[in-house]
């Protein structure tokens, strides 16, 4: 949530330097809502992103589940067969998550925090 909670921040950054008519005059779904009220903040940026965080997450619910031992009566967590699952892991947990979670973000700051460093500099001059 903290990742995509960054890039939502940046985002929101470098369009009001590089767009700022766009950003001043942005408009959530709702229209009775005002720009930079408490429920356009929460309804355009951070119910999305947990939304987001959520969907990403949901094969995680699946990975374990509680193992009920009759004999002793007590319950564990275990893992479930999709967490052995080859493919799961090789796609999933590795390569969807180095993505989403890694590599698509880190670029994105990048991008985005660069050229709001070098438009900063420029004006500066």
């Amino acid at each position: 949530c903290s990742i995509f909670m960054t890039i939502s921040i940046s985002i929101e950054r470098y369009l009001a330097i590089f767009h700022p008519l766009v950003y001043r005059n942005r408009k959530c779904c709702c229209s009775n809502i005002k720009m930079g009220s408490y429920s356009w903040n929460l309804i355009c940026h951070i119910l999305p992103v947990l939304a987001l965080s959520i969907i990403i997450n949901i094969p995680k619910f699946f990975e374990s589940g509680v193992v009920y031992d009759t004999i002793s009566g007590n319950s564990n967590i275990g893992i479930t067969e999709l967490r052995y699952d080859r493919n799961y892991v090789i796609y999933y947990q590795n390569w969807f998550r180095f993505l989403v979670l890694g590599l698509v973000p880190m670029l994105l700051l990048i991008f985005l925090n660069l050229r709001v460093f070098i438009a900063i500099n420029s004006r500066k001059t």
